[in-house]
């Protein structure tokens, strides 16, 4: 069942985001107050979606929130047997039919409203399933340029990308040539030795860096970078 579709058949928990039981006004009869403590949910009060008995009492597998529950088998089979409407009777939908059939209709309703086919690419038209083919048949001029803004857009973000990436690999390369390790420290301080790294390259340009053990009056050792011909 699409998740998007449980908005018109389910009740809504806001604070958790999701849908839980069937809504009530979709039956087509009364519920007295026996019936509604057997197929009510005690959590959300929709009409249960595959109900677990708790300890306290029937809920909706998703309104558990932590309680464990054994699924009724039965009690689903006499559920799904009760007779309903569809949730767009309203805007003129005439199907009837039982609660086992209500998830598989309103996927496909002619009335139900959906979103354009264009919606990821910036069209935010809404139309009932069967307005929808007109309004795409009538758009093409629209969706073909919010699909040219989207491709430019993606070509923008994927030039980006390359420059980070192409950054990304100087500075691997960067420090990869500055990997350096300097052995026999305190002799060479005594020896007032100058020592010198291996070329390393940014872009196009060649460097070195160097080490004066010689100037080491602040018990600290200075590195210095050179720019080399070539």
């Amino acid at each position: 069942m699409a998740y998007k579709s449980l908005k018109h058949i389910c009740v809504y928990n806001a604070t958790t985001n999701s849908y839980h039981g069937y809504k009530t006004e979709l039956l087509d009869q009364e519920l007295d107050s026996f019936a509604q403590t057997m197929i009510l949910c005690t959590g959300c009060r929709g009409l249960l979606r595959e109900p677990c008995l708790t300890d306290s009492g029937y809920r909706c597998s998703s309104c558990l929130q932590g309680e464990e529950g054994k699924l009724d088998e039965t009690k689903i089979e006499v559920i799904h047997k009760l007779s309903c409407h569809c949730a767009m009777k309203k805007k003129g939908c005439e199907w009837d039919g039982l609660v086992c059939q209500l998830l598989e209709h309103i996927d496909n309703c002619a009335f139900a409203e959906i979103p354009c086919a264009f919606k990821e690419f910036g069209c935010e038209t809404k139309r009932k399933r069967q307005d929808m083919e007109t309004h795409e048949a009538d758009s093409n001029l629209k969706h073909i340029k919010l699909l040219s803004e989207y491709i430019s857009t993606m070509k923008e973000d994927m030039k980006r990308m390359e420059e980070r990436i192409a950054t990304n690999e100087q500075m691997i390369k960067l420090t990869e040539g500055l990997e350096w390790r300097i052995d026999c420290v305190r002799r060479k301080m005594k020896d007032n030795f100058i020592q010198l790294s291996k070329y390393f390259y940014v872009e196009q340009y060649k460097f070195q860096a160097s080490v004066n053990f010689s100037d080491n009056k602040l018990n600290a050792l200075r590195v210095f970078i050179h720019v080399c011909p070539g």
